[in-house]
């Protein structure tokens, strides 16, 4: 439930993986609160233009005109927007209200759709697709901002595989101050796939699945799969697949030169508590910030029981858990 493998057109492993069904959005919805203002931002990436939102305090409400520190949000897999929602059940403008409540703190942000979803085009055949290529263009999109005069730094923050992304985008020269991950695993992305499917399927179903994985990667014919894993085999997600497996979120942390703020959410079951373990570990100097009673999706619920969280999923009114906002506040703030 890491998420979908690929960001394009139809990377939906979460769907394959739950046993419980998409549930129904809530009528009542989250709006942007008084104090912020949002304008188009579109990033030139190889091939493509992110489409993006700056959020901004409202200069009218501001008492200095100074450079603002500017938070870079990188959402999570499958057709995940900008705002954090996904037509496969979730809703409820996760990182538009990340964005909203920085702003309300005096803390700019850019929030953009990935690669063929919402308002940005592919831009390239869906075979070259590379997790490479995702981590290429959040470092187009932090370039941009750093090249921006209304901007005095930035700070790159992703959620869910987001949070691998931008930690390669700064390994690989993005100019930032920080890096948050939310949410980030701790393990390559196969080890992940394998766990949640075995907690769901059985034993035969598994020897299936690593053979048919095996020569995934390998680019051979995978042979038959059990039907509720074929979404994973999909011709085009093969490359994607073969780099994504290549990284280790926990190598890739030792390797980072800046700051780093890591963000667990207690009852996530998507992401769980030893996915952060294994993170804290690869880099202890790392400030910790844990949302006690937050699932996956950064709100909260009472209990780990899937089926009970599966709401607060679908919930348009439901806000963000109170610690995140400014929990990330004070962080940046302890940045030189």
């Amino acid at each position: 439930m890491l998420g979908a493998l690929a960001s394009g057109c139809a990377r939906h492993p979460e769907r394959a993986m739950s046993d419980a069904p998409a549930p129904t959005p809530a009528a009542s919805t989250i709006t942007m609160p008084a104090g912020v203002v949002e304008s188009p931002f579109l990033v030139h990436a190889s091939g493509t233009t992110l489409a993006g939102t700056l959020a901004m305090p409202d200069a009218g409400a501001s008492a200095t005109s100074r450079p603002l520190t500017v938070v870079l949000i990188v959402a999570g897999s499958g057709p995940t927007d900008r705002n954090g929602d996904n037509p496969g059940g979730v809703h409820g403008k996760v990182y538009a209200q990340l964005a909203w409540g920085l702003a309300q703190q005096g803390i700019a942000s850019l929030r953009y759709d990935k690669r063929a979803i919402g308002a940005t085009p592919i831009g390239i055949d869906p075979n070259e697709l590379t997790i490479d290529l995702y981590a290429a263009d959040v470092r187009a999109a932090a370039d941009s901002l750093h090249a921006d005069g209304r901007f005095s730094r930035v700070v790159l923050a992703g959620h869910s595989e987001g949070a691998g992304l931008v930690l390669q985008a700064a390994n690989r020269g993005a100019p930032a101050a920080g890096i948050i991950m939310i949410s980030g695993a701790g393990r390559p992305i196969l080890d992940i796939l394998r766990s949640q499917l075995a907690a769901q399927f059985d034993s035969a179903a598994m020897l299936t699945y690593d053979s048919a994985m095996a020569r995934f990667i390998r680019g051979e014919p995978t042979g038959i799969v059990p039907p509720p894993m074929v979404s994973l085999f999909m011709p085009y997600l093969r490359n994607f697949m073969r780099t994504w497996s290549a990284y280790d979120p926990a190598a890739e942390l030792r390797k980072a030169k800046l700051p780093v703020l890591l963000v667990t959410a207690a009852r996530d079951i998507q992401v769980d508590s030893a996915e952060h373990a294994r993170l804290v570990a690869a880099r202890p100097s790392a400030a910790v910030l844990v949302l006690p009673t937050a699932a996956h999706v950064l709100k909260a619920v009472l209990s780990t029981d899937r089926t009970a969280q599966m709401p607060v999923y679908a919930d348009a009114g439901a806000p963000i858990v109170p610690e995140l906002v400014p929990g990330i506040v004070r962080w940046i703030a302890t940045l030189h």
